[in-house]
């Protein structure tokens, strides 16, 4: 029988001076006001397949590039063809893992507590001076542990760890619906502080033809990385 401590937080303080981390794509880094900052925490909002995972490694690209190293924890999707989806791309994360760049975790959804979790991370980040961490999904990681009652007080204690301890972390969320009002299946004020800040990607419809755009399906596109970018409001 193995027991994981509850992780907490206030115990930890951060060790590195924060600085601002890019993608090393300009128009983007531009449009997220620079970058975003070290020992922060980036929820990705948005419905499936607008490109919520590929915005989170060009982050993990970069990091790599600057001879960091960054640690992906995989809920939803198999690594093989996460793997050969995003090298067609331009991002090899398998030839990143080879080399000892960037470890990557296929979390077992059946398997695995939210202590044990954050025992992971806090021996992974610890172990191998992790500096860029991605979650993805959260919706995975609330439907890997229905049963638990306090999963976001789990994800708090974890996310204000990683950012005393000076670690980007990177947190996917996919949306219900197309267009329109969108809903999120994962609270997120799961970390108010200000250190914490929101990504929201949309869909959007180009209207080339005589209809509007709600009848000209053909012209609907998608908005590739983000809408916007703001802070949570702290908590009093």
């Amino acid at each position: 029988m193995q027991v994981f401590p509850r992780l907490v937080a206030s115990e930890y303080r951060a060790r590195r001076k924060s600085t601002v981390l890019g993608t090393d794509i300009a128009e983007l880094d531009e449009l997220m006001g620079g970058g975003i900052d070290s020992g922060s925490s980036t929820l990705i909002i948005g419905p499936a397949g607008i490109g919520k995972s590929l915005l989170v490694f060009q982050f993990i690209a970069s990091a790599v590039r600057r001879g960091e190293h960054a640690a992906l924890f995989a809920f939803d999707e198999e690594l093989g063809l996460l793997f050969s989806r995003f090298k067609a791309m331009g991002i090899d994360l398998e030839g990143m893992r080879d080399n000892g760049d960037l470890l990557v975790a296929q979390v077992d959804a059946a398997e695995i507590s939210p202590g044990e979790l954050a025992h992971r991370v806090r021996t992974i980040v610890e172990k191998d001076n992790i500096q860029t961490v991605a979650i993805d999904s959260l919706n995975g990681y609330r439907n890997s542990m229905p049963q638990e009652k306090y999963l976001t007080l789990h994800m708090h204690e974890l996310l204000q760890y990683l950012n005393r301890v000076g670690a980007a972390t990177f947190l996917t969320v996919a949306q219900h619906g197309m267009v329109g009002d969108m809903k999120s299946p994962v609270d997120s004020r799961i970390s108010p502080t200000p250190s914490f800040s929101f990504v929201t990607s949309r869909r959007s419809e180009k209207c080339d033809g005589p209809f509007p755009c709600s009848r000209n399906a053909r012209a609907r596109t998608k908005i590739p990385f983000v809408n916007s970018l703001s802070p949570a409001m702290a908590s009093p």
